[in-house]
């Protein structure tokens, strides 16, 4: 199973176009038609609120299919994957700069205007944390196909570690904050504090892995982490589907658009299943190609 990169690859393209393209649907729905009631929003607010939403999702779009050809690239060492990806690093990092900084930027703007906008702090690191992927990218991209300085993404490394392991304090704390009531709330819990765990497990083996290769670590600290990583994400598939699942039984009212937030996550859900076994395909693959190289030159 490690070494089937290329399904994953193409999973994660095809998830990730879904995701965007509901999520966008999601977007213009409540702030353009006012299809779900917002109170205390002025106009201009919608529009730049949906106007955000839509561009973070293409920014994620255009991160999940880095991933897809950095899989292909790092794992298989398919050669038009390489230029496939040195030309989405070519300019997504500052597309990614550009995005991010019309979000932090919301909350001054809406200040100024006398209708603040207020994002949550998990909401920002959550921005962060997909800049730092492209940045990262670009940085793994620089090192792997130009033999670039590895100041930047020893530098990276750091930052993403560091943002992922907040991203997974803050959710813990939420889900915490959050109580338990009935089984649908303790699974939902459940399954929200099991996926901050195996996100923030993904993007350390992922920088570990990426900043230093060792091809002797696939026995020791990074097999260990491909395998924990592999498990964790097929428990999440199976825990935050199944609380989906029951949502959508959950509601009485069968019209599409209230089916269209439940289905959303579910999508969301296969997405994050597909880059996690890509990764850990991608590691895998990129490893034992690696230890067989040095064997070959022993």
């Amino acid at each position: 199973m490690f070494n089937s990169v290329s399904p994953f690859s193409w999973a994660v393209r095809v998830c990730a176009v879904l995701v965007s393209l509901m999520s966008i649907v999601n977007a213009v729905s409540i702030y353009g038609f006012g299809l779900v009631p917002l109170t205390g929003i002025a106009p201009w607010e919608a529009v730049w609120l949906a106007a955000l939403h839509v561009l973070n999702t293409l920014l994620s779009l255009g991160v999940a299919f880095m991933g897809a050809e950095a899989g292909l690239a790092g794992g298989p060492a398919d050669r038009s994957a390489r230029q496939r990806l040195a030309a989405l690093t070519g300019w997504l990092p500052i597309a990614g700069v550009l995005v991010v900084s019309f979000t932090l930027i919301s909350p001054g703007l809406g200040q100024a205007l006398g209708t603040p906008i207020l994002w949550t702090p998990r909401q920002v690191v959550g921005a962060l944390i997909v800049l730092g992927w492209a940045l990262f990218g670009w940085a793994a991209v620089q090192r792997w196909l130009r033999q670039g300085s590895p100041v930047a993404l020893s530098a990276l490394t750091r930052i993403m570690e560091g943002l992922a392991l907040v991203a997974l304090v803050m959710d813990i704390v939420q889900v915490v904050s959050m109580g338990f009531g009935d089984v649908v709330q303790i699974g939902a819990a459940l399954g929200e504090a099991l996926n901050a765990l195996t996100q923030a497990l993904a993007v350390i083996v992922c920088v570990e892995a990426v900043s230093g290769p060792d091809p002797e670590r696939l026995n020791g600290w990074l097999g260990s982490g491909v395998r924990w990583l592999t498990m964790l994400a097929w428990s999440c598939l199976a825990v935050q589907l199944g609380a989906q699942v029951l949502a959508i039984i959950g509601r009485f009212e069968l019209s599409a658009l209230a089916l269209l937030g439940p289905l959303t996550v579910a999508a969301s859900v296969l997405l994050s299943f597909s880059e996690r076994l890509l990764l850990a395909a991608t590691l895998w693959a990129r490893e034992q190609r690696l230890l067989g190289g040095s064997n070959g030159r022993a």
